[in-house]
């Protein structure tokens, strides 16, 4: 298996306890050379949810038992 999500997310996870980055910051603020090669909708993308897997979700997905089970496995920004 891959240990690269595992050590990205110890890192930022480390970041945030270091108070250089937030949960809630985007990933083009703390990588500028990446947003003009990102489509504009990605560019606001979290360190939250990129590392939840929750990025590129529709916001309105179409089974409501599918949405209902996102939110609640969604970790709190707090934790």
């Amino acid at each position: 298996g891959s240990l690269t999500k595992s050590m990205t997310a110890t890192l930022v996870g480390a970041a945030v306890d270091a108070g250089d980055v937030a949960w809630t910051d985007s990933i083009s603020t703390h990588l500028p050379e990446l947003s003009a090669s990102l489509a504009p909708e990605l560019q606001r993308v979290t360190f939250l949810e990129l590392l939840s897997h929750r990025a590129a979700l529709a916001a309105n997905l179409p089974d409501a038992e599918l949405a209902a089970f996102a939110r609640s496995t969604t970790p709190s920004i707090e934790e």
